[in-house]
């Protein structure tokens, strides 16, 4: 989709939300951005999603979309990611 047909949706009224920036991948303990990665301290769990977080916002702001609602990858939460994602500013989650 392009910028140009995004713009034309959200003028037709259509809402955006994120689904992350960079963070599309399956682990063995599940979602790249649900959890920490084997051998993660929690800082640094948290320095990584906070930064994937700030991209999506960013390069969704780029089209006028103030990111309040999310879907994470794979339907994959954890309390630690609703936390990070709240912090944010999400206010809405959208999980199947």
């Amino acid at each position: 989709m392009t910028a140009k047909e995004t713009r034309e949706l959200i003028e037709k009224g259509w809402i955006f939300g994120g689904h992350t920036y960079d963070s599309h991948r399956w682990t063995e303990s599940g979602s790249w951005i649900a959890c920490p990665l084997p051998g993660e301290s929690l800082d640094e769990y948290r320095a990584r999603v906070w930064a994937d977080i700030q991209l999506m916002k960013l390069e969704l702001g780029k089209l006028g979309i103030e990111v309040t609602e999310f879907a994470p990858p794979y339907g994959d939460s954890t309390p630690k990611l609703e936390a990070l994602l709240r912090e944010a500013g999400i206010r809405h989650f959208w999980i199947q």
